[in-house]
């Protein structure tokens, strides 16, 4: 009878444990219910950014792409507010978005197209009698120009404001008013 009782007191405390850990990491996707959108035409689809997410923009008066990170929105005003300062929705010409995975596959490509042809050319240094013929420089070149191909052509996405795509503000939280920011 024993060994039931402290049983469930075990399973109750557990459950109250579990409840609170998740009560808290709830309560931590709460600010993330603000968003940056980008609306493409005609595609449902859209990409947000929340706050505390770095982004990379160029603005309409500077050529030069610059990393932000938007610490509050301004609805009425439309504004980003970040660390350096403030930027409205309409300052933002373009957004540029980056591809970890094919970044990681460009560099395997190249990494591995340079060391058959280092290694190659080290064998056949080493030992005359090795072959290491234009076949093997075809497959080294070949990866290697695949990887700087890949990284080139699909690495970067730049979202151009425009008749394409178009930026909004977001707030999807319960009672925005109660919530001073």
């Amino acid at each position: 009878m024993e060994a039931r009782c402290s049983i469930a007191k075990e399973i109750k405390t557990m459950t109250s444990i579990l409840f609170a850990g998740f009560c808290m990491l709830t309560s931590l996707s709460l600010s993330a219910q603000e968003y940056l959108q980008i609306d493409t035409y005609n595609d449902p689809t859209t990409k947000k950014y929340h706050l505390g997410e770095q982004i990379v923009i160029r603005t309409t008066y500077n050529e030069d792409w610059i990393k932000i990170t938007p610490r509050k929105f301004l609805y009425d005003l439309n504004t980003i507010v970040y660390d350096d300062g403030m930027l409205r929705l309409d300052e933002i010409a373009a957004i540029r978005e980056t591809r970890p995975g094919i970044l990681a596959l460009s560099t395997a490509f190249t990494t591995f197209g340079g060391a058959w042809l280092i290694y190659g050319l080290i064998s056949k240094g080493v030992d005359s009698g090795s072959e290491f013929d234009k076949n093997d420089i075809i497959i080294g070149a070949v990866a290697v120009i695949t990887g700087i191909g890949l990284r080139k052509a699909f690495y970067k996405r730049d979202y151009v404001m425009g008749k394409r795509y178009k930026l909004r503000l977001l707030d999807l939280r319960m009672n925005p008013a109660a919530e001073p920011r």
